[in-house]
Protein backbone atom coordinates (compact mmCIF):
# COMPACT_ATOMS: atom_id res chain seq x y z
CA UNK A 1 0.00 0.00 0.00
CA UNK A 2 1.60 3.73 -0.74
CA UNK A 3 0.49 6.63 1.09
CA UNK A 4 1.08 10.47 0.29
CA UNK A 5 1.57 13.44 2.49
CA UNK A 6 -0.43 16.05 1.59
CA UNK A 7 1.28 19.50 1.63
CA UNK A 8 -0.04 23.39 0.67
CA UNK A 9 0.80 24.44 -2.94
CA UNK A 10 3.61 26.52 -3.48
CA UNK A 11 2.61 27.63 -7.35
CA UNK A 12 1.81 31.39 -7.47
CA UNK A 13 0.10 30.37 -10.38
CA UNK A 14 -2.43 28.68 -8.50
CA UNK A 15 -2.60 30.13 -5.13
CA UNK A 16 -1.32 33.91 -5.85
CA UNK A 17 0.84 34.43 -3.10
CA UNK A 18 2.19 32.11 -0.33
CA UNK A 19 1.24 32.26 2.53
CA UNK A 20 -2.27 32.72 1.02
CA UNK A 21 -3.22 33.99 4.65
CA UNK A 22 -0.83 36.72 6.17
CA UNK A 23 -2.44 38.50 9.01
CA UNK A 24 -5.38 39.09 10.68
CA UNK A 25 -8.29 41.50 10.66
CA UNK A 26 -7.43 45.14 12.12
CA UNK A 27 -8.39 44.74 15.70
CA UNK A 28 -7.83 41.31 16.59
CA UNK A 29 -6.02 40.23 19.68
CA UNK A 30 -3.94 37.35 19.14
CA UNK A 31 -2.53 37.20 22.25
CA UNK A 32 -5.40 35.53 23.87
CA UNK A 33 -5.70 31.37 24.55
CA UNK A 34 -8.33 31.55 22.48
CA UNK A 35 -6.45 33.06 19.43
CA UNK A 36 -6.70 30.38 16.60
CA UNK A 37 -2.61 31.54 16.25
CA UNK A 38 -2.09 29.84 19.68
CA UNK A 39 -4.08 26.68 19.25
CA UNK A 40 -0.96 24.74 18.04
CA UNK A 41 0.92 26.38 21.14
CA UNK A 42 -1.62 25.19 23.76
CA UNK A 43 -4.25 22.58 21.88
CA UNK A 44 -1.48 20.71 19.78
CA UNK A 45 -3.07 17.17 19.48
CA UNK A 46 -5.55 17.62 22.05
CA UNK A 47 -9.31 18.96 22.35
CA UNK A 48 -9.17 22.80 23.12
CA UNK A 49 -11.22 23.95 26.12
CA UNK A 50 -12.14 27.24 24.97
CA UNK A 51 -14.43 28.09 22.21
CA UNK A 52 -11.37 29.12 19.74
CA UNK A 53 -11.86 32.34 17.36
CA UNK A 54 -11.41 31.90 13.94
CA UNK A 55 -13.33 35.10 12.62
CA UNK A 56 -9.87 36.99 11.82
CA UNK A 57 -8.17 36.03 8.71
CA UNK A 58 -7.17 38.05 5.79
CA UNK A 59 -6.46 37.15 2.33
CA UNK A 60 -3.18 38.42 1.51
CA UNK A 61 -3.36 41.14 -1.61
CA UNK A 62 -3.30 38.80 -4.99
CA UNK A 63 -3.91 35.79 -3.29
CA UNK A 64 -6.77 33.71 -4.12
CA UNK A 65 -8.91 30.98 -2.88
CA UNK A 66 -8.34 27.84 -2.78
CA UNK A 67 -9.57 24.25 -0.99
CA UNK A 68 -6.10 24.00 1.04
CA UNK A 69 -5.38 27.29 2.32
CA UNK A 70 -1.62 28.01 3.45
CA UNK A 71 -1.93 30.56 6.43
CA UNK A 72 0.90 32.12 8.40
CA UNK A 73 -0.74 31.85 11.71
CA UNK A 74 -2.17 27.99 11.41
CA UNK A 75 0.33 25.30 11.65
CA UNK A 76 -0.71 22.92 9.41
CA UNK A 77 0.95 19.83 11.71
CA UNK A 78 -1.70 20.23 13.31
CA UNK A 79 -4.74 20.91 11.16
CA UNK A 80 -6.08 21.90 7.80
CA UNK A 81 -7.55 24.88 6.84
CA UNK A 82 -9.46 23.73 4.40
CA UNK A 83 -12.92 24.80 1.36
CA UNK A 84 -16.15 23.23 2.62
CA UNK A 85 -15.79 21.01 -0.31
CA UNK A 86 -12.85 19.00 1.08
CA UNK A 87 -13.91 19.32 4.45
CA UNK A 88 -16.61 17.02 2.98
CA UNK A 89 -15.04 14.85 1.14
CA UNK A 90 -12.03 14.14 3.51
CA UNK A 91 -14.40 13.95 6.92
CA UNK A 92 -16.19 11.69 5.12
CA UNK A 93 -13.67 9.41 5.28
CA UNK A 94 -12.24 6.87 8.70
CA UNK A 95 -10.31 9.74 9.54
CA UNK A 96 -8.78 10.64 12.90
CA UNK A 97 -10.49 12.37 15.88
CA UNK A 98 -10.72 16.01 14.99
CA UNK A 99 -12.89 18.98 15.63
CA UNK A 100 -14.32 21.48 13.34
CA UNK A 101 -14.21 25.26 13.46
CA UNK A 102 -16.18 27.61 10.87
CA UNK A 103 -13.41 29.58 9.34
CA UNK A 104 -14.81 33.13 7.50
CA UNK A 105 -12.24 34.14 5.13
CA UNK A 106 -11.62 38.48 5.10
CA UNK A 107 -9.97 40.75 2.56
CA UNK A 108 -9.45 44.28 3.43
CA UNK A 109 -11.41 43.72 6.10
CA UNK A 110 -14.85 42.48 4.06
CA UNK A 111 -15.92 38.38 4.34
CA UNK A 112 -14.74 37.37 0.58
CA UNK A 113 -15.89 33.65 1.88
CA UNK A 114 -17.60 31.76 4.89
CA UNK A 115 -16.99 28.44 2.93
CA UNK A 116 -14.10 27.05 4.75
CA UNK A 117 -13.19 24.56 8.03
CA UNK A 118 -10.37 24.67 10.60
CA UNK A 119 -9.48 20.47 10.59
CA UNK A 120 -7.96 20.46 13.89
CA UNK A 121 -6.29 17.00 14.87
CA UNK A 122 -7.13 16.09 18.27
CA UNK A 123 -5.81 12.50 18.13
CA UNK A 124 -2.73 10.72 16.61
CA UNK A 125 -2.11 6.89 16.78
CA UNK A 126 1.76 6.12 17.59
CA UNK A 127 0.65 2.42 17.95
CA UNK A 128 -0.37 1.82 14.70
CA UNK A 129 3.82 2.03 14.37
CA UNK A 130 5.98 -1.25 14.33
CA UNK A 131 8.93 0.16 16.32
CA UNK A 132 10.83 -2.69 16.20
CA UNK A 133 11.29 -3.23 12.59
CA UNK A 134 11.34 0.70 11.73
CA UNK A 135 14.44 2.61 11.21
CA UNK A 136 15.42 5.98 14.18
CA UNK A 137 18.40 7.75 14.09
CA UNK A 138 19.76 11.78 15.58
CA UNK A 139 18.94 13.76 12.88
CA UNK A 140 21.99 15.95 13.61
CA UNK A 141 25.06 15.72 11.32
CA UNK A 142 27.11 15.88 14.87
CA UNK A 143 25.99 12.87 15.94
CA UNK A 144 26.79 10.92 13.20
CA UNK A 145 23.21 9.98 11.80
CA UNK A 146 23.10 7.47 15.68
CA UNK A 147 21.08 4.88 14.77
CA UNK A 148 18.35 4.03 17.68
CA UNK A 149 16.94 1.08 18.69
CA UNK A 150 13.30 1.36 19.95
CA UNK A 151 10.93 -0.82 21.06
CA UNK A 152 8.21 1.22 21.66
CA UNK A 153 6.36 4.96 21.56
CA UNK A 154 7.59 4.62 25.63
CA UNK A 155 11.01 3.93 24.38
CA UNK A 156 10.61 6.87 21.84
CA UNK A 157 9.43 9.63 24.00
CA UNK A 158 12.29 8.45 27.27
CA UNK A 159 15.09 8.86 24.31
CA UNK A 160 13.33 12.09 22.97
CA UNK A 161 13.27 13.61 26.18
CA UNK A 162 17.13 13.10 27.28
CA UNK A 163 18.27 13.58 23.62
CA UNK A 164 20.02 16.97 22.22
CA UNK A 165 18.27 16.14 18.82
CA UNK A 166 15.26 15.28 17.40
CA UNK A 167 14.75 11.32 16.91
CA UNK A 168 14.17 11.01 13.09
CA UNK A 169 13.14 7.87 10.88
CA UNK A 170 14.03 6.96 7.41
CA UNK A 171 11.33 3.69 7.74
CA UNK A 172 8.49 3.46 9.74
CA UNK A 173 6.72 0.17 9.65
CA UNK A 174 2.99 0.14 10.37
CA UNK A 175 0.81 -2.80 11.82
CA UNK A 176 -1.43 -3.59 8.69
CA UNK A 177 -4.41 -4.74 11.27
CA UNK A 178 -4.56 -1.04 12.19
CA UNK A 179 -3.56 0.92 9.45
CA UNK A 180 -6.91 -0.34 7.81
CA UNK A 181 -8.79 1.21 9.72
CA UNK A 182 -8.13 4.44 8.19
CA UNK A 183 -7.74 6.49 5.03
CA UNK A 184 -6.05 9.29 6.12
CA UNK A 185 -2.99 8.65 9.21
CA UNK A 186 -1.89 11.15 11.70
CA UNK A 187 1.00 9.30 13.39
CA UNK A 188 2.02 12.10 15.84
CA UNK A 189 5.52 10.72 16.09
CA UNK A 190 8.69 11.59 14.04
CA UNK A 191 6.81 12.23 11.13
CA UNK A 192 3.81 14.96 12.38
CA UNK A 193 2.21 15.14 9.12
CA UNK A 194 -1.41 14.03 7.60
CA UNK A 195 -0.92 10.91 5.39
CA UNK A 196 -3.60 9.80 2.76
CA UNK A 197 -3.62 6.13 1.35
CA UNK A 198 -3.18 6.42 -3.02
CA UNK A 199 -6.93 5.80 -3.66
CA UNK A 200 -7.76 8.46 -1.78
CA UNK A 201 -5.22 10.47 -3.42
CA UNK A 202 -6.52 9.29 -6.65
CA UNK A 203 -10.07 9.98 -5.34
CA UNK A 204 -9.15 13.94 -4.88
CA UNK A 205 -6.53 14.23 -7.83
CA UNK A 206 -9.87 13.13 -9.68
CA UNK A 207 -12.16 15.99 -7.92
CA UNK A 208 -9.36 18.59 -8.70
CA UNK A 209 -9.44 19.50 -5.36
CA UNK A 210 -6.92 23.16 -5.67
CA UNK A 211 -4.33 24.09 -3.42
CA UNK A 212 -2.44 20.60 -2.75
CA UNK A 213 -0.02 19.05 -3.38
CA UNK A 214 0.93 15.14 -2.78
CA UNK A 215 3.75 13.79 -1.79
CA UNK A 216 4.60 10.25 -2.15
CA UNK A 217 5.62 8.57 1.49
CA UNK A 218 7.98 5.95 0.61
CA UNK A 219 9.17 6.02 4.07
CA UNK A 220 5.72 4.34 5.29
CA UNK A 221 6.03 0.66 5.02
CA UNK A 222 3.01 -1.21 5.98
CA UNK A 223 4.26 -4.80 7.30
Amino acid sequence: MKYFKIAVSLDIKEIGNFPQIQKFKKGYDDDRKESCSQIARYYFGKKPDVNIDFDCLELAKKAKLTDYMSASYLNDLTGLLASMNLHQFLTDLRTVDHVDYTVPIYQDGIIVSEGYKWIHFIQSYPDIINFVESDFFLDHSEANYKRLSLKSFVDYRTEQDRALHKINSKRLVLRSELVSKFDILRLGVVRNETFITEEVKNAMVERQFSGIVYEQADFLIVE
